[in-house]
């Protein structure tokens, strides 16, 4: 999506960077157990490291800061959990070192990182308020808007696709003009009403138990994990 003729956000072939960015971010966990499954073929290893390198890229170029956090959480847990001291010791040397080398002799990236960390990273968790309100806050109304939606449909919905046009007219939560979700779940609740709301967390979570069953009776099952 082009901002200008020299300013873009990668959207690949969706309507905006948000859907990208949480197709990307299912991808993720898929690609740390590949690497599992292929235990001796080391090229897995090399594609799927670089692929996630990019996809975190991706998601601080497209300023999508609920994936990076979630991205972080999966990160974060996978190394904790199934690396050994040497390759935790090794992964963290690259990353560090090929950091320190790019920015001591990149200045394209040096600007491109200092811009990056000042609009997105550190607004993280300390959220700045806009001159309407914080884009933290709008997700916060968003969800109570979702909720009266629902309430005021007694729970049965507003309809498929209606959620927009809702918003526009019967809108309670201040969100600063914005009427898209960027929450499907509650989007979900919203038009498709508690019951469509329940069987979707069912079928979501229900994978989880039977993988969370599996994987207790052999933990070393990868497979089951994937």
């Amino acid at each position: 999506r082009l901002y200008g003729s020299k300013i873009f956000t990668p959207t690949g072939t969706f309507f905006n960077e948000n859907d990208f960015a949480e197709v990307l971010l299912f991808l993720e966990p898929v690609l740390i157990f590949i690497p599992k499954i292929f235990e001796k073929t080391r090229l897995w290893k090399v594609i799927c490291f670089i692929e996630i390198v990019v996809i975190n890229v991706l998601f601080l170029i497209q300023g999508a800061r609920i994936a990076m956090i979630f991205s972080m959480v999966i990160l974060t847990s996978s190394f904790l959990m199934f690396l050994n001291k040497r390759n935790k010791l090794i992964i963290v040397s690259l990353i560090v070192g090929s950091f320190v080398l790019a920015l001591t002799f990149s200045k394209p990236l040096q600007l491109f990182l200092k811009f990056e960390y000042e609009t997105n990273v550190k607004t993280l968790l300390t959220e700045q308020e806009s001159i309407y309100v914080g884009s933290i806050k709008i997700r916060k109304q968003m969800i109570k808007n979702s909720i009266l939606m629902s309430v005021r449909s007694f729970g049965l919905g507003t309809g498929g696709g209606t959620y927009e046009d809702n918003m526009r007219i019967y809108s309670k939560a201040e969100t600063a003009g914005i009427i898209n979700c960027h929450n499907f779940i509650f989007e979900l609740l919203a038009t498709n009403g508690f019951i469509i709301f329940s069987l979707f967390l069912y079928f979501l979570f229900r994978p989880f138990r039977i993988n969370y069953l599996a994987i207790k009776k052999d933990k070393n099952d990868y497979t089951a994990w994937l």
